[in-house]
């Protein structure tokens, strides 16, 4: 699913149900989004990106979210 028919997706849904069933039902897409997401991730592409450099000054100011 690319990002631009996952924006329809959830444009429809905005505009067709209302109540819980929308909450429910944009839950549903934000999942199966992720899942399709993990799906594609190129593993292959990001270690070969991957230096191995590690950034100090990130650690200190990111580390608490990771």
């Amino acid at each position: 699913m690319t990002h631009k028919e996952y924006l329809r997706r959830v444009n429809a849904i905005e505009f067709s149900v209302h109540g819980a069933e929308k909450h429910e039902r944009l839950g549903a897409l934000e999942k199966e989004r992720m899942e399709d997401l993990d799906n594609h991730l190129d593993m292959d592409f990001i270690e070969i990106m991957d230096d191995g450099s590690y950034d100090e000054d990130l650690e200190e100011e990111y580390g608490d979210l990771l």
